[in-house]
């Protein structure tokens, strides 16, 4: 289905009041430019962390002022490894105000390093 076809869907059901901001995934900047000159875009998510994803995509990001959402924060695992997870989630958090990353968790343990990432990040 065309790009302007589904975002245009998007924009008229923002127009009406029944989601409040439109949000890609899976883009190149090049797409989040086309996107926007459809209607408003607000967050960008992409697979983004120290092993792979596209910095260009980042860096657009932060310099229009849209939300970075990078999923696969810790590569699948792999950065989690031998308590990286803190390291990999601070690593992301520095590298543009624009980057809200989302790591999944499946215990406490992973939840309180997740958190531990974000209390570094401010220090």
């Amino acid at each position: 289905m065309p790009l302007a076809d589904q975002l245009g869907e998007l924009a008229v059901l923002r127009d009406e009041g029944k989601i409040r901001h439109i949000g890609i995934s899976k883009v190149t900047a090049a797409q989040v430019e086309a996107a926007r000159e459809i209607t408003p875009i607000a967050a960008v998510q992409n697979k983004f962390n120290q092993l792979e994803g596209d910095r260009g995509v980042l860096d657009y990001c932060t310099e229009q002022g849209l939300a970075f959402v990078p999923y696969a924060p810790l590569g699948a695992g792999t950065l989690a490894r031998g308590g990286g997870a803190t390291g990999a989630i601070t690593w992301l958090l520095s590298q543009s105000p624009a980057v809200l990353p989302i790591p999944g968790t499946t215990s406490i343990d992973h939840l309180h390093s997740n958190l531990a990432a974000v209390t570094r990040r401010s220090e």
